[in-house]
């Protein structure tokens, strides 16, 4: 029983309380059912389910908005909540850090290591040289998503290529061919030699390396918060 009636009444996200288990788990379902919730409303403004998914979390009664007859603005309350229970989550994990790390099982690093962008370390050849072998995969995946990405792509790295490769590429780059097929050989090469760096490292100190080193932990802790909430929720049979 709490003696503030805003958190009595309106949903409060987590923050900087100390690791109960139940608590946090609370806290993550509701973070991760308002982001579906969001996802359902802009493909369905009158989803019955989500707006009482909505009223129940935000007021604590399923029945809200439907009784204001305020269903028209659920999705703008969810949009105006999302930031600060995202945050207030992160802001939970930082606090609990220490914990979180012991949580995580040892085979979702990798896993982790392919949601976050890593960070360098000082003095660190072995750690830095996996971190630019990401870099450079992404830079190439991004590239992928758009035409006009990916010629930019290849106009930057063919300042380094032989003068022949060069020339080649100036007589060909209007064929879309010969486009993909450049793309399909530096993608093939980024993602062979990513693949190749993640699977000799030691998957836990990468993560924890470039957590320490993350000048931006957010992204880090929500997805250590999605590691931890899977390890600790009922297995189902």
């Amino acid at each position: 029983m709490t003696n503030d009636p805003n958190k009595a009444l309106f949903y409060t996200p987590l923050g900087e309380d100390s690791f109960d288990e139940e608590h946090f788990l609370q806290g993550f379902n509701k973070v991760s059912n308002l982001e579906n919730i969001l996802k359902i409303l802009k493909e369905d403004p009158n989803n019955a389910n989500a707006i009482s998914g909505a009223g129940q979390i935000l007021h604590h009664n399923e029945k809200y908005y439907f009784e204001n007859n305020n269903v028209a603005n659920t999705r703008q309350s969810v949009e105006d909540a999302l930031p600060g229970a995202q945050k207030g989550l992160e802001k939970y994990v930082g606090h609990n850090e220490e914990k979180f790390l012991k949580l995580i099982p040892k085979e979702e690093y990798i896993n982790l290591i392919m949601s976050v962008k890593l960070n360098k370390k000082k003095d660190d050849e072995k750690h830095n040289t996996l971190v630019e072998a990401q870099e450079n995969f992404n830079k190439f995946k991004e590239a992928a998503q758009d035409e006009s990405k990916m010629h930019k792509f290849l106009d930057d790295k063919m300042k380094k290529a032989p003068d022949w490769v060069k020339k080649e590429f100036n007589r060909m780059s209007s064929n879309q061919n010969y486009i993909q097929s450049m793309a399909q050989a530096y993608g093939g090469f980024y993602n062979h030699r990513f693949s190749l760096l993640l699977e000799e490292a030691d998957h836990k100190k990468v993560f924890e390396d470039s957590l320490e080193n993350s000048k931006k932990k957010g992204q880090y802790y929500q997805v250590m918060a999605r590691v931890v909430a899977k390890a600790l929720s009922p297995k189902e049979e």
